[in-house]
């Protein structure tokens, strides 16, 4: 059986000593575009790469908004190629409702984002990635929840959202969890809190995913802690929301409000898929520190998280750590707790894009 890493509790403390938010003060970010003297209740942030077809329709959906009867919105976009000129966008922006910034460094995909933190400037903050959309509903239903999430004094909302695959794969794969998820209807809130014990006991991001499609922030929440891990950079969203949530009110959203674009990026590429096993050794270590767990838990759900890979993946793994699979009746048990409270606790719902949205994307 697996027996993690003694020095992973270190690795995991430096981490959690650094500031994020702050690792690339030296490089500055220029706005090339639009007025940052507004103070606006609610800042979209979009930080950008260099996929401009995508965000182009980023930011179409941006502009088809309904417009909310007092919430005061402005749009934010940091480009983290330091030679993007205005010129390379195709779609008009109102330099009222739009900020535009460059950083005149790339600070890597994870720094991006800590920075566009930092030049957001309303209440309440949000995200959407430059491959990912909101509809036109999103800021409609915000409107309609802030006064619910301020009494029950929430740190984060996520709204759910639809996925997209352009190939179609997702969507084929998420109807037998979509009718399942959908037989617990008598569980299922509009709101519903969630944190890392919810984590624990389904072994899964139950936020969603990443921060985008809507997810919602206080800005002085996100602020108040050290940032988005950078160390790993394809599973800091879930690192995120699992130290997050120890401490601060997350709430889930059953509205559907975006579309979330899968299985186009680099997560099917071995090294990659090391990363996210790294990245669940630290999600590991920090639950352990905050919850019960026996050391037989704790080594099938690693070894949950290396059996899931592919065998180039595993292989790689296997040059760092040594894996010995836990007894069938021990790992069956395992398993069968993990899809119950995957069922009963019925966090989220899986929902394929519709097709008359799919033109959208």
């Amino acid at each position: 059986m697996i027996q993690l890493p003694e020095s992973i509790d270190k690795i995991v403390l430096d981490d959690e000593s650094k500031n994020y938010f702050h690792m690339h003060d030296n490089v500055k970010s220029n706005l090339i575009f639009g007025n940052s003297n507004i103070e606006p209740d609610l800042s979209i942030m979009v930080p950008a790469n260099e996929r401009l077809n995508t965000l182009e329709k980023t930011i179409l959906s941006l502009q088809n908004l309904k417009q909310p009867k007092s919430l005061k919105v402005q749009f934010v976009i940091v480009f983290n190629n330091p030679n993007f000129k205005l010129s390379d966008l195709k779609v008009k922006l109102d330099p009222e409702k739009f900020l535009i910034y460059v950083n005149e460094k790339n600070l890597g995909m994870v720094g991006n984002i800590n920075r566009i933190c930092l030049l957001s400037k309303g209440k309440y903050v949000s995200f959407c990635h430059d491959d990912d959309i909101l509809l036109d509903n999103y800021l409609i239903e915000i409107e309609k929840y802030l006064p619910k999430l301020e009494r029950k004094n929430f740190d984060c909302v996520v709204p759910n959202r639809y996925f997209y695959s352009s190939d179609l794969s997702f969507e084929k794969n998420a109807k037998k969890k979509r009718i399942i998820g959908n037989l617990a209807v008598f569980s299922r809130k509009k709101l519903r809190k969630v944190n890392h014990i919810d984590c624990a006991k389904t072994w899964s991001n139950c936020y969603l995913g990443g921060p985008t499609c809507g997810v919602l922030f206080k800005r002085d929440s996100l602020l108040s802690t050290k940032g988005f891990n950078e160390t790993y950079p394809y599973i800091f969203d879930f690192i995120f929301f699992v130290n997050f949530s120890i401490n601060h009110n997350v709430f889930l959203l059953d509205k559907f409000i975006s579309v979330y674009r899968v299985g186009e990026g680099a997560s099917s590429n071995p090294k990659v898929q090391v990363d996210f096993f790294k990245g669940n050794l630290h999600i590991l270590a920090i639950l352990k520190s905050h919850i019960r767990l026996s050391e037989k838990r704790l080594c099938a759900m690693a070894f949950d998280s290396y059996a899931c890979r592919s065998e180039e993946t595993r292989k790689l793994i296997e040059k760092e750590y040594e894996f010995k699979k836990p007894g069938k009746v021990q790992y069956k048990l395992y398993r069968l707790s993990i899809a119950w409270n995957i069922f009963f606790r019925n966090l989220y719902r899986y929902s394929q894009i519709p097709a008359s949205k799919r033109g959208l994307m």
